[in-house]
């Protein structure tokens, strides 16, 4: 992560929130990489961030140990909301940057500044309500949807210039199905001319038929309020 005093040309994003009241040195512009991770289930979150651009992945863990789907993220909005709201010592869930991330960060110990707003109060209380029926919705449709349309939906998402890779173990997690189910699942998409296995990575040879078999398992998610997008520096 990188980190830089936040600037006044970002007051316009803390306004739209009512947070303009804020003590300005006291915020950061946050940059992530893809792969870093926003908050862990199992670390004190930091900030609560407005996003200014980027995606994320967002993860649960249940009790046996193992990680779940839930959601994917983009584009502006809020994250560690929820952490804000239930004053929890730990973030609720894993939120993992899957392309470069840029976010306003507002330090949790300003807490009480913050829920002094009852602009900035609505916008968390709208946005938590739509982020519930959203990720039901998606919940249903991916517990719904085979594993061959969950798979497919993911590495559309994950792709990078065609590519994709990851930890085989650890993706079966993810989608809720066996090592072994996830191996034959890739294999036949293999087969059938849709990826192209090389090493430990596979390649994208049909996209549209990858979109089509995927449709629209996974969906992204937005935030509570939509902000105007600044240049980064």
């Amino acid at each position: 992560m990188k980190r830089h005093k936040l600037s006044k040309e970002y007051l316009p994003i803390l306004r739209q929130y009512g947070l303009s009241h804020l003590p300005l040195e006291s915020l950061y512009l946050l940059h992530f990489d893809r792969g870093v991770y926003l908050y862990r289930s199992d670390t004190k979150p930091e900030y609560l961030m407005i996003v200014v651009r980027g995606r994320a992945k967002v993860c649960r863990a249940s009790e046996n140990g193992k990680n779940l789907m839930l959601a994917f993220y983009s584009g502006t909005g809020l994250m560690g909301e929820v952490e804000l709201m239930l004053n929890s010592e730990v973030a609720t869930s894993d939120a993992q940057v899957i392309s470069p991330f840029v976010a306003v960060g507002i330090p949790l110990s300003l807490s009480s500044e913050l829920l002094s707003s009852p602009t900035f109060i609505r916008i968390v209380a709208q946005g938590l309500a739509r982020n519930v029926d959203h990720n039901s919705q998606n919940m249903v449709t991916t517990m719904l949807n085979p594993l061959e349309a969950r798979l497919c939906s993911y590495i559309s998402i994950m792709q990078i210039d065609g590519w994709f890779c990851e930890k085989l173990t650890e993706l079966a997690e993810l989608m809720g199905t066996s090592y072994r189910h996830l191996l034959r699942t890739l294999n036949t998409l293999c087969d059938t001319g849709v990826l192209h296995k090389e090493r430990n990575r596979y390649y994208i040879i049909d996209a549209p038929a990858l979109k089509r078999l995927g449709g629209d398992t996974y969906q992204f998610t937005g935030g509570s309020a939509s902000v105007q997008t600044l240049e980064a520096f």
